[in-house]
């Protein structure tokens, strides 16, 4: 379970070079560099907080990537989910959420993964699937707060 709540992952590993120049093609990631005056090639891995995670029931590690520092939103974080295959990472889902729940639930293999987001009145969880190459919406539902 990842929350906006949180600041980070303890002891995050650090983030392979691959996956920083991926990174560094989100578009929030660009703005910022932008308004901070960074170059994109320069934006420190210290904008992000990693987790090492299986969703695969392989061998490989994949990665939950958490935007922190300046990247930071208000009750709203950004979550990148990488995959693992053939020592090569692919993002797999971005998401801005407040939480972000992997599940025991699998579809092709991976674990499912959920998302909650609320405002004021009510509060929206999506479910992703994977579907062999990426996290795809399957279901999602709004309530209202009680």
């Amino acid at each position: 379970h990842f929350s906006a709540e949180d600041e980070g992952v303890k002891n995050p590993p650090k983030i392979p070079d691959e996956v920083m120049a991926i990174l560094r093609t989100d578009d929030r990631v660009k703005d910022t560099a932008e308004v901070e005056s960074i170059p994109l090639g320069k934006v420190p891995t210290t904008w992000f907080s990693a987790s090492r995670i299986r969703l695969g029931s392989g061998e490989a590690t994949d990665l939950i990537v958490e935007a922190v520092g300046p990247l930071r939103g208000a009750n709203v974080e950004v979550f990148w989910v990488f995959i693992q295959r053939n020592q090569t990472f692919k993002l797999a889902l971005m998401l801005p959420t407040h939480d972000l729940i992997v599940k025991n639930l699998r579809s092709h293999g991976y674990k499912d993964i959920e998302s909650m987001a609320a405002t004021a009145i009510d509060v929206t969880t999506v479910r992703f699937k994977f579907d062999g190459e990426v996290y795809k919406d399957y279901a999602s539902r709004t309530e209202g707060i009680k």
